[in-house]
């Protein structure tokens, strides 16, 4: 049975904190464990289709995480435990997505996949509330008001353009 990925997202290193310790001793510091995005696919695959993830991904999906933040969680605790490179995280980012899309439906979880998403879903397009507005104004026997055509006045300055009369 596979490791599940522990959430230690939060518990990174402090900006600084490489330059008090021996140069080396950090995962981060030295060469990755999964050089390949191949590798890193077939790691993420086994971690994530194990029991005990899956239950932590469908937790953090039903708490109303959206997709893209835990894949980014997953991803940068990866890269700071050393597992693979910042590189690595940013090319496998779709493979993981889909893979916590797919645990999510086959624990028939409503999901966020991200919060841009969400908003974009929520707004009315111009086109749309236009169309809405004339459609009453025309229902309640009233027409559409017109358009006020604002006039500019002329400018007065030593270079503003003259008026002929």
């Amino acid at each position: 049975m596979a490791e599940p990925i522990s959430p230690r997202f939060l518990e990174g290193p402090i900006p600084g904190m490489s330059l008090t310790t021996e140069p080396g001793n950090r995962p981060w510091e030295n060469p990755p464990m999964l050089v390949t995005v191949q590798e890193a696919a077939d790691f993420y695959s086994s971690r994530l289709l194990d029991e005990e993830t899956q239950d932590f991904i469908v937790a953090a999906l039903d708490q109303g995480l959206s997709v893209d933040v835990v894949v980014e969680q997953l991803t940068t605790a990866a890269v700071m435990e050393g597992y693979h490179t910042i590189d690595i995280s940013v090319l496998i980012a779709p493979v993981v997505r889909e893979l916590i899309m797919y645990v999510g439906d086959m624990n028939n979880v409503d999901y966020i996949v991200s919060y841009e998403e969400m908003q974009k879903a929520k707004r009315v397009p111009y086109k749309l509330a236009k169309d809405i507005v004339n459609e009453v104004m025309q229902e309640s026997g009233k027409e559409k008001p017109a358009e006020k055509v604002e006039e500019k006045p002329l400018g007065r300055g030593l270079m503003a353009k003259r008026s002929i009369r």
